[in-house]
Order: structure tokens, then sequence, then C-alpha cells
């Protein structure tokens, strides 16, 4: 991929993701996107949408709705340009070193102002909860942007099953804390870890 200048990165793509006002005022844009993609691709719901059988994921139906219009970016791109500190903070680090990272017996901690807190394993979500794939297009604030596939099932589901209280405003989540599994933890211990 060609250099791009940090000063208008959306010269080279524009047309293909974000508009240029909505980039420019992306402050106010992220703000407003609160009800937008949680990580790891669990994403609110979305009324009213049809399915399409096009996924990339046997098993897993895509919502007609996020479709992009244009091709995919390569996943060995994808996977060679990103900001997981938790490996580092080079570039290629992630795809070096994710590697070592289980991602298997993982649990998931709901606690705070709900009426239903517990603990689930993941595995065990994910195998009860309705799994869908949604086509999203990402500009990062550094001047790259990717078009990607998400898979997961709307954090909606989640939310009514753990009750929030009335007082309940927010969503809060907290990252995995692995520093034998995640080595930029270890060389970088100033920075907030688990954000």
């Amino acid at each position: 991929m060609p250099f791009i200048r940090r000063s208008r990165p959306w010269q080279r793509i524009a047309g293909s993701a974000t508009s240029q006002e909505i980039y420019l005022n992306r402050r106010s844009f992220l703000a407003a996107l609160g009800a937008g993609a949680i990580g790891a691709g669990v994403a609110l719901a979305a009324e009213g949408d049809t399915i399409s059988a096009a996924s990339s994921r046997p098993g897993v139906a895509r919502k007609s709705k996020f479709e992009l219009g244009r091709e995919l970016t390569d996943a060995t791109v994808a996977a060679r340009y990103n900001n997981f500190y938790e490996f580092g903070i080079g570039k290629l680090d992630p795809a070096r070193r994710a590697h070592s990272l289980k991602t298997t017996s993982w649990t998931i901690e709901i606690a705070g102002l709900v009426k239903q807190p517990r603990t689930l394993d993941l595995d065990d979500l994910l195998q009860r909860m309705p799994l869908e794939e949604r086509l999203y297009r990402f500009r990062c604030v550094e001047a790259w942007a990717l078009a990607a596939p998400w898979v997961g099932f709307p954090l909606q589901l989640l939310i009514d099953q753990v009750e929030p209280l009335s007082s309940a405003k927010f969503v809060r989540f907290v990252t995995a804390d692995r520093p034998d599994q995640m080595p930029g933890i270890k060389e970088q211990p100033w920075l907030p870890w688990p954000y």
C-alpha cells in the first residue's frame, strides 16, 4: 500500500469509506456511535434486517443491512497492520506474537448494576446465541482503513439476560490481562492494563 499523508488520508480512499465531513468530525461521530459495534464482533441489535446466505463462515448468516458493496480487505494485509498493543507496539508484532494467546476456556464476568450478575463460559455462550456476520468499514485516525467481517451476536440479547437496573447508564468492557500470553503487557508497564 502506498504511503498515505496523515494530513489528508481521505484523498486516498474517498468514496470507499466514511465521508470526509464525518471523518473530520470523528469525535462527535464516535460519540453518536455509542450504539455501534462492540469489539470482538458483539454488536447491538438491528431491527428489520434481512439475512443473506453469503456469509464467509458456514452456519453463520450474514446481515444484509451490513453489505459493503466492495471487496473485503485481504486477510494478509489486515493481520499485519494493527494496534493490539498487548503483543507489542510494532505493526507486525501481533501477527508474529498472537499465537501465544490461548483462546479457549475464556469466561466473561458480568457485574455491577444488574439483577443477574454472573460469570459465563464464552464457548457455551457462543453456542447458545444466534451468531451473525456483519461487514464493516473501519477508518482509523492513524490514516488506515479496511473492510472486514465480524461474527457475533446482538449485545441486546446478553443485556436482556442480566437485567440491568434502571440506574444503569453505561456498559463497561474490560479486556484480558495475561502478561504470560501477551508479551506487550510486560514490555509496556506504563500503559494502564487492562484497558
